[in-house]
């Protein structure tokens, strides 16, 4: 079950902010909060022409301050005076939990655990492919570094979108293909953009099947 509640449109409601309604999307503690989640939050604000977005799934709960210009991640839950006045904190990207990527050298003298941990190794995975899975696993999550902006044949990287945590079902329900992705924006060969996102999931231990881990792909269109 899912709630919105869209704040302030109403002239005669009492609770009225200044500029247009501002966006509460609420979901089921058992789904993730995504950039699907706040994408569709964004939408709807830029419609009624609020300033506040917040996202909640009971367990966990963001909040944004949105202008004409940009979306900024809000560092704490402000108060409905501080809303009315604006007086807001606006988180501050934190260096020290950077994403750290680690050099072939470091790879190469992982422990089994180590490569376990990083998040991009099945129990099935072919152990001599781990090295470049969690090589290219890094390069995915690497922030620091972004793609060039560059034409190859017909297809045109516009910009490096980063990365951005997506929210998948599988066709059992199970949520397979959730996760952190990395997104790029591109021009195909017709001239329409696209947002191209690539990750690396691995699964679990599996009997008479061949999947391990898994670089997820996704592409969403439009003009």
């Amino acid at each position: 079950m899912r709630y919105n509640f869209s704040v302030g449109l109403s002239s005669s409601a009492r609770l009225k902010f200044q500029n247009g309604g501002d966006d509460i999307e609420c979901k089921a503690p058992d789904i993730n909060l995504s950039s699907q989640t706040y994408s569709q939050c964004q939408r709807y604000i830029e419609l009624i022409g609020g300033k506040y977005i917040f996202i909640t799934n009971g367990n966990d709960i963001f909040a944004w301050y949105h202008d004409c210009n940009k979306t900024e991640e809000l560092s704490q839950l402000p108060t409905y005076e501080e809303m009315m006045n604006d007086n807001i904190r606006i988180r501050k990207p934190d260096s020290k939990n950077a994403y750290y990527r680690q050099s072939l050298e470091e790879i190469e003298k992982m422990s089994s655990d180590e490569f376990f941990d990083t998040g991009f190794i099945g129990e099935d995975t072919p152990k001599h492919l781990w090295k470049y899975i969690v090589n290219l696993g890094d390069c995915f999550l690497d922030q620091e570094h972004f793609a060039d902006k560059k034409q190859f044949n017909n297809i045109k990287i516009v910009d490096d979108l980063g990365c951005v945590y997506l929210n998948y079902d599988d066709a059992s329900g199970g949520g397979f293909g959730s996760g952190l992705y990395r997104s790029l924006l591109i021009e195909d060969n017709h001239g329409n953009n696209q947002i191209i996102s690539f990750s690396i999931i691995p699964t679990g231990k599996t009997i008479n099947d061949g999947c391990c881990t898994h670089q997820a792909f996704t592409a969403c269109n439009f003009r």
